[in-house]
């Protein structure tokens, strides 16, 4: 049987030092619970009895001075989480006696102070918030939440006043932005294999100003209180950035055929730069467009290579005819598929830093995609409004060529639709049955003069981004069409069916109509 070691805490006070804390964490700063169910009958155990001066040598806080049963006993002990316990045994510096005894008083005087309360529900933490914004049990101020970040940027640079804080939350995670008053001097220490990835975003930071983002798991931030609260034994990411400017790029197109040259938006962004370089990145089009470059400040020859994206984020679930700047993204990105040039011009405060000569984009593939899934959206836009189906936009759309030229011809009618139009590139065909009077056929033989037309075509239902849009009924009006029947009517038996070709006029019209939804 192997024996215990004589350091080891006996199980009655272990049991006292659990109890004493009535089973959280004796860190304030966690105050975990460390008991809870497993199973029908188990117990789930996160906690453990530490010791305050080290068990052995060479552990944290050991004192030769102590005998084993001073080390065995209660007040050396405190009652942590396995976590904490484990991080006041890695950094002895950072967690002397002297504050984990502290911590022990501390916890104990707050059980005791709280003994026979009950847990506040998320309910009546809301309720108590609530009331220390407004002074009403409730009640919604606009400006609530803007209060509580101001209160939390305070503390923040209470807590080291040579740094400004600005705080934020967006998509579950919270944002903290910190900046220095004064010149500060701090240090970052780097571990395992995070080291060389740490290493080479430093350079690219200094050298072209490109953000240092990184998971903090492996990185240790000294020098402020400040770093202690937020990063360091926190899991999250930091980011370090130079300085930015606001600048604004402009920019041109010409047209490939015409050389005509236009300027399509002003994008507005900023610049990071480092020692070799700068990176100029900014959004246009209420920021659903995107574009990114980096300059060298010493190399005018080398190419400059300008990176060009959407987000449509902002597009999501919004009816189609209600996109914004979707018009304006369609010419845009029309006239870069048709190889139209760009020609850029970067300024900051309205001075011109930096103007790039006419180029053409390297991918064509991408750009004629994007021109395609704009269009289609342009025109699918058209049709929910007319028909009154509120289509909203979604990011996935899948479509074929077919798909493409329908809504296109569809849009088309809807835009002429009244119009009374000089149309000759069009053939109909429709089919007919020969019956016992066949009179009416032998005059379309030799007809060669034309006649009016009027085509029906029923309803139907088709689907656009994965939503049904019904197409009502729609009357085509033809003035003028000759019509051609490449059988012999005559030598037909009754019953049997052939197709009749129509053919349009020099004097054809044709208009078309939808009706009323």
């Amino acid at each position: 049987m192997p024996r215990k070691r004589a350091d080891e805490f006996l199980s009655a006070t272990k049991t006292a030092l659990r109890e004493r804390v009535n089973g959280f964490c004796s860190n304030p700063s966690c105050r975990k619970l460390t008991l809870g169910p497993k199973g029908l009958e188990g117990v789930n155990r996160i906690g453990q009895a530490a010791h305050i001066r080290g068990a052995a040598p060479g552990s944290a806080r050991y004192d030769k001075n102590m005998s084993s049963p001073e080390r065995r006993h209660f007040d050396n002990g405190i009652w942590l989480c396995n976590l904490c316990a484990k991080k006041i045994d890695n950094d002895e510096d950072k967690y002397p006696v002297k504050l984990l005894v502290e911590w022990k008083k501390t916890t104990e005087q707050y059980i005791q102070d709280n003994a026979g309360k009950s847990f506040p529900s998320e309910s009546e933490a809301i309720q108590t918030l609530t009331q220390g914004l407004t002074g009403y049990p409730r009640k919604y101020l606009p400006d609530a939440i803007a209060r509580i970040h101001k209160v939390s940027d305070e503390s923040l640079s209470d807590l080291d006043p040579r740094f400004w804080a600005r705080t934020s939350f967006g998509n579950g995670q919270s944002r903290i932005q910190l900046g220095a008053n004064e010149n500060i001097h701090f240090s970052i220490k780097v571990q395992g294999e995070s080291i060389a990835e740490f290493a080479s975003k430093m350079t690219r930071l200094q050298e072209h100003g490109t953000p240092l983002i990184m998971r903090t798991d492996d990185i240790r931030l000294e020098g402020s209180e400040l770093f202690d609260l937020l990063l360091n034994d926190q899991s999250g990411e930091l980011k370090i950035s130079s300085d930015e400017i606001g600048a604004i790029q402009k920019i041109w197109l010409t047209d490939p055929v015409s050389g005509t040259r236009e300027s399509f938006d002003d994008i507005h962004g900023r610049i990071t730069a480092g020692t070799s370089s700068f990176t100029f990145h900014g959004r246009g089009c209420g920021g659903i467009l995107e574009l990114e470059y980096r300059k060298s400040f010493y190399n005018e020859a080398e190419e400059v290579t300008i990176t060009i994206g959407l987000d449509t984020q902002s597009w999501e679930r919004t009816l189609l005819e209600d996109l914004s700047y979707l018009e304006k993204l369609v010419g845009f990105f029309g006239a870069l598929s048709k190889g139209g040039e760009l020609t850029t011009q970067l300024e900051v405060g309205g001075v011109k830093i930096f103007a790039s000569s006419p180029t053409r984009l390297d991918d064509w593939g991408w750009a004629i995609d994007t021109d395609y899934k704009l269009k289609y959206l342009y025109h699918c836009g058209i049709l929910s409004r007319r028909f009154g189906q509120g289509i909203r936009y979604r990011p996935d759309i899948e479509f074929t060529a077919a798909d493409y030229n329908y809504i296109l011809k569809i849009s088309r009618m809807i835009r002429e639709e009244g119009k009374s139009l000089s149309e000759t590139n069009w053939t109909l065909s429709s089919d007919s049955t020969i019956g016992d009077d066949r009179s009416i056929f032998l005059e379309l033989e030799n007809d060669n003069t034309g006649r009016a037309l009027k085509i029906m075509e029923p309803p139907t239902v088709i689907t656009m981004l994965e939503q049904s849009c019904e197409i009502p009924e729609l009357t085509i009006y033809i003035s003028s069409a000759v019509p051609t029947i490449e059988r012999d009517v005559s030598s037909m038996s009754v019953g049997e069916r052939f197709s009749i070709n129509w053919q349009p006029t020099a004097k054809s019209q044709i208009m078309y109509s939808f009706s009323t939804p």
